[in-house]
């Protein structure tokens, strides 16, 4: 944590904007120089944001040019994790998301304060409840690596609701939207608190399938790219999870048909599958099918279950 940097990041956010506020407002008796501070502060914004905005477009048409029909550049929504962020296949690489992660908080508190709250925010507290909860997570996110990591043991969850490894809690359903299906394993949370960023990156990619697999060659080579990309621009590449549907939870699993719960087994990968398993299976098991229709989804079940 650099609290300089960060009350830099908000200065340039806030501070000098409400400055160049209050110089246009009262413009009658303000002095040239400070009419001219102004002026240049909303040329600065413009630009930054005109060059920012015209990349993210290029990045889009790529996209779009190359078929990409999956991945598409959040420029709507503020809410989600990828806003603004530049895409290649199958991550999201943020130029400026230290930036960009002080905008979303601040989005977050003003949804708080006055949005239109869904049934499930509703049921997560009260407003004020809401807008601390996002207030402690940036924090929490933005500690020194020694705090970060008494924050984490103490709560028993990163800032993003993963939990730690000793954690006997529950992955919950707002961690679930932001594609957390999963809680820390011992090295890899050691491998991303205790190392330089770039190595963090790369050891995050490697980790990801716990083991070695059909595709370890290309895994391998993504870990590199990821860590060269970090380490010579000092970007920060995450996985893409903007297009992944949030996991159903055991509720909406008991409600499909056995039909439907199997193929949302089928669809879901490796990690989503360890998951879901014991959830399908009861549902399969505890279905009113005739016993030789139980036995043929039991049987691709297994047979699902033994691909991973």
């Amino acid at each position: 944590f650099a609290p300089k940097l960060e009350a830099s990041r908000w200065a340039f956010l806030i501070g000098d904007p409400a400055k160049a506020t209050k110089t246009f407002i009262n413009w009658a008796n303000e002095t040239p120089e400070a009419r001219n501070a102004a002026i240049a502060q909303v040329k600065q914004k413009a630009m930054i944001a005109g060059t920012y905005l015209g990349a993210l477009a290029v990045n889009q048409a790529l996209l779009t040019a190359t078929g990409n029909d999956k991945e598409k550049v959040n420029f709507s929504n503020p809410r989600r994790g990828d806003w603004l962020s530049f895409k290649v296949p199958g991550h999201n690489l943020g130029i400026i998301s230290p930036m960009m992660g002080a905008v979303r908080f601040l989005v977050n508190v003003a949804h708080d304060a006055a949005g239109d709250r869904s049934k499930f925010e509703q049921v997560q507290g009260t407003r004020r409840e809401e807008a601390i909860g996002h207030a402690g997570s940036y924090l929490q996110g933005k500690l020194a690596p020694f705090a970060k990591t008494v924050a984490d043991s103490a709560f028993q969850a990163d800032f993003r609701g993963r939990p730690m490894p000793w954690s006997n809690d529950k992955i919950s359903a707002f961690a679930k939207k932001q594609g957390i299906t999963t809680r820390y394993g011992y090295g890899e949370y050691a491998a991303e608190n205790l190392l330089p960023i770039p190595l963090q990156e790369a050891i995050r990619e490697t980790w990801k399938e716990q083991g070695m697999n059909e595709d370890q060659t290309n895994h391998y080579l993504n870990a590199i790219a990821v860590a060269a990309v970090t380490g010579g621009t000092g970007a920060r590449l995450s996985e893409d999870l903007s297009g992944q549907q949030p996991l159903p939870t055991e509720a909406n699993i008991r409600r499909m048909d056995p039909e439907t719960a199997l193929k949302t087994y089928e669809n879901a990968n490796k990690t989503e599958r360890q998951s879901l398993r014991r959830m399908i299976g009861a549902r399969i098991l505890g279905s009113k099918l005739s016993p030789p229709q139980k036995r043929e989804l039991l049987k691709k079940f297994a047979e699902l279950t033994r691909e991973q």
